[in-house]
């Protein structure tokens, strides 16, 4: 986990992390309780960019997830949106009896106990009290990278890798298509 914070009953929660396994997307997970103490899952989504076979692969990620309490859970990485989902408000969110942790998660038999490490490095993590929108995540990732992302949709038909610029990766693509194809009239 980066970051997560739950309640003594564990209802409660918030966790930014990647997934186990061999994929490894960034996840958000908000979790609430109903008026009788009911577990009430909030939402969650997770996702990588496209391209990227895991993001345990030794790279530098810079990863942001948004949550405004009955608005939507979104996750970006790299500047760029990678999955979103619908998220409702909770009935009730039980009080944080403890403080939020950083690279572990507190294990569901002892609130006290850290377990499941991350086994990276986080630096300039940031907690807002407001969900920033896509315009301020690219101008985070710019200001810590130096890139630019591609957050608009570019309108060109050519441009098949997705990244806002017709270069030599879209013509490597498109001529794999290409030599790919023999059928007349036309290729499926």
């Amino acid at each position: 986990n980066y970051n997560s914070n739950q309640g003594t009953s564990g209802l409660t929660g918030f966790g930014l992390h990647l997934t186990g396994g061999a994929a490894a997307n960034a996840r958000i997970h908000v979790r609430g309780q109903t008026l009788a103490a009911q577990p009430y899952d909030t939402g969650a989504t997770e996702g990588r960019p496209a391209g990227i076979a895991t993001m345990t692969d030794n790279q530098w990620y810079h990863v942001v997830a948004t949550w405004q309490s009955g608005d939507r859970l979104t996750v970006y990485v790299n500047g760029v949106q990678v999955s979103s989902a619908a998220a409702g408000a909770p009935p009730a969110f039980a009080a944080w009896e403890r403080s939020s942790t950083v690279g572990a998660i507190r294990t569901a038999a002892n609130r006290d106990d850290l377990g499941t490490f991350f086994g990276g490095a986080v630096d300039d993590l940031r907690v807002y009290n407001y969900a920033i929108d896509k315009y301020a995540v690219a101008d985070l990732y710019h200001d810590a990278s130096g890139l630019s992302a591609c957050i608009e949709p570019y309108a060109s038909q050519f441009d098949y890798n997705r990244n806002c610029v017709i270069d030599l990766g879209d013509f490597a693509a498109m001529a794999a298509f290409w030599m790919d194809c023999g059928l007349y009239p036309e290729c499926p």
